[in-house]
């Protein structure tokens, strides 16, 4: 799987074959290059290009969180911002932005060292790494003061408290 994917991302060729698919309507692309036959199938490429992010985000009228993990390599912080933009045009003020440092794309805790960032991220080994620590937290706080009967602001769960449950039983936040 890592081979095929590899050579997914290290062919150029695939890229002009890709456009010009995606612009005449088909739902795959086939490319042979020295490495061999390249095969992907666009079908959520194509539905991401007719129904861009700020078109789709239009349509929430309820409190929304966006999080996003300060040491991204998947998706500019900078597009986070754009969604808050896109929420705001569409009318949606009840927008909260939560960047966390030290994480990754999939809220993973990132090492310090750049060039290990990319290269765990690029063999998957960042998937092994544990969470964020304060990601479970910034979920939980939301949901409570979006969700809960008078949920209102939630208390901070310090880092390494259990969170979870519902209010009143163990490791609830009441």
């Amino acid at each position: 799987l890592w081979r095929k994917a590899r050579r997914e991302y290290e062919s150029a060729a695939l890229w002009p074959a890709l456009a010009a698919a995606l612009e005449a309507g088909d739902r795959s692309v086939a490319v042979n290059d020295e490495r061999g036959r390249i095969e992907h199938d666009l079908t959520d490429l194509a539905f991401d290009i007719a129904n861009p992010p700020a078109e789709q985000f239009r349509h929430l009228r309820c409190p929304t969180l966006v999080v996003h993990g300060a040491d991204d390599l998947n998706v500019p912080v900078e597009d986070s911002l754009e969604t808050i933009r896109a929420l705001w045009d569409a009318g949606n003020r009840d927008v909260e932005l939560r960047i966390l440092a030290r994480a990754d794309h999939s809220m993973q805790q990132t090492p310090d060292d750049v060039d290990e960032r990319v290269r765990e991220r690029l063999s998957m080994a960042s998937f092994r790494r544990p969470f964020h620590a304060l990601y479970p937290s910034v979920l939980t706080d939301f949901l409570v003061r979006c969700l809960l009967p008078g949920g209102g602001p939630a208390a901070p769960v310090p880092v390494g408290e259990r969170v979870g449950g519902l209010p009143g039983s163990p490791g609830s936040l009441a």
